[in-house]
Formats: C-alpha cells, sequence, structure tokens
C-alpha cells in the first residue's frame, strides 16, 4: 500500500503502522521510518514480547493475527456480508482470540 501511494520503499526504512495493527493498509495509518524507530513504537505502546512476558501483544504473534482476521474477513465477504459494521464485528471478534488479557476477568 505505501509503494501503490508513495513509491518505492527506501533502502533501510521500513513502513511503520500507527494504529498498531501489521494487517492495516490504510494510507493515513503508514510511516516511513527505520527499524529502532519501529520497536521504539512497539516499546513505547507495550507491544513487546519476550517469553515470560506477553505485554498487549497478540498471544497469537503479529503474522498468524493478520491472516486470522485476513480469512474471518473473507469468509463474511464470501457469504454475502459486505455492510461496514458487521465486518467491523467480525474483525474484532478475529482480534479477541489473540488478546493476552481475554481470561483475566474484570473488576468491574
Amino acid at each position: 500500500m505505501w509503494q501503490a501511494n508513495h513509491g518505492p520503499i527506501p533502502d533501510g526504512q521500513v513502513v511503520r503502522h500507527d494504529c498498531d495493527h501489521s494487517w492495516c493498509t490504510r494510507p493515513a495509518c503508514l510511516r516511513l521510518g527505520d527499524q529502532g524507530q519501529n520497536l521504539a513504537d512497539a516499546l513505547r505502546r507495550d507491544r513487546i514480547t519476550h517469553p515470560g512476558r506477553v505485554g498487549k501483544a497478540d498471544k497469537r504473534g503479529a503474522g498468524t493475527a493478520a491472516r486470522v482476521v485476513r480469512a474471518a474477513v473473507l469468509d463474511a465477504v464470501e457469504s454475502g456480508m459486505y455492510e461496514p459494521e458487521k465486518l467491523g464485528r467480525v474483525v474484532a471478534h478475529a482480534l479477541a482470540a489473540g488478546d493476552p488479557f481475554a481470561d483475566h476477568g474484570r473488576l468491574f
């Protein structure tokens, strides 16, 4: 999507996501930067994971989460669902399955 809107990605640069969804392709959510900036974004947003610590990252990993969302949307569209609000709920449901805090109870 970056290339379609802005041209080639310069050497040493990566496309960063302001919205924290690696599957997002909205041009308004995409920014160029280097990998250090990308990692700093992830750290600042509590999206870094490592053994023993989950943070806010999808417990399935970004790549798997993106594939699950894509498959859910494609299934919904193939079944005739085109309404943005309903598709939004499909995406939210697919993302919720990877919520690292889904098993935690709520206080209120």
